[in-house]
């Protein structure tokens, strides 16, 4: 069976109503988005970001620090509208990233406007050298019980297990990131930037 996607307002953020019949053990991803990242902004304050026209040319727009970021802090979530696997088909995927439930396989279609108070980790642009980002998962039960965001690599590729089956994706800092410097995150290898047309 098809699943119907039908988008719906949420308090500064963007999702979608996910229907078909995968049980997820304690709410559906819009709900999930709404609470989630609504819950976690309290930790963050989005004005440390802004978004302006990048130092790469002809990258269009870019992801800058209003203040400065310690190697590890939590620097912007990466918000935008759930998507399977199957339901991408002819999208473009230059602003989606990947994350995954114990059950299945979701991409984050990523914000390529963004309004105020909203996660702006999709405007992050790629650079391989200059990299001073990168995407880690945070585990919504970790946060809820802990009140704490405890990050795991992505770049293994390994599945998370955990309680409640949801994951939500954050950029942070992997170096010192001072005031007006624009922040880049290494995207993947020649593959990737030969596929999306951008500079390895």
């Amino acid at each position: 069976m098809k699943r119907k996607i039908t988008p719906t307002p949420l308090t500064q953020s963007k999702c979608c109503i996910i229907d078909d019949d995968v049980p997820f053990p304690v709410m559906k991803y819009n709900e999930m988005f709404r609470q989630s990242y609504d819950e976690i902004r309290l930790l963050l304050n989005y004005r440390d970001v802004t978004v302006r026209p990048s130092l790469i040319a002809n990258a269009g727009d870019g992801l800058f620090a209003m203040r400065e970021f310690s190697p590890k802090d939590p620097i912007t979530s990466y918000e935008g509208n759930v998507l399977s696997a199957d339901e991408i088909g002819s999208l473009s995927t230059s602003h989606m990233k990947g994350f995954g439930t114990r059950t299945t396989d979701w991409v984050i279609d990523g914000l390529r406007t963004i309004s105020d108070g909203q996660g702006s980790a999709s405007m992050a642009n790629h650079n391989r050298i200059l990299a001073n980002a990168e995407f880690d998962h945070v585990d919504t039960q970790e946060f809820y019980e802990k009140q704490v965001i405890p990050w795991m690599s992505t770049f293994s590729c390994q599945k998370f297990p955990n309680p409640s089956g949801h994951r939500l994706l954050f950029l942070r800092a992997t170096k010192t990131i001072h005031i007006g410097e624009e922040i880049y995150v290494n995207y993947g290898g020649r593959d990737f930037c030969a596929r999306h047309g951008i500079p390895y």
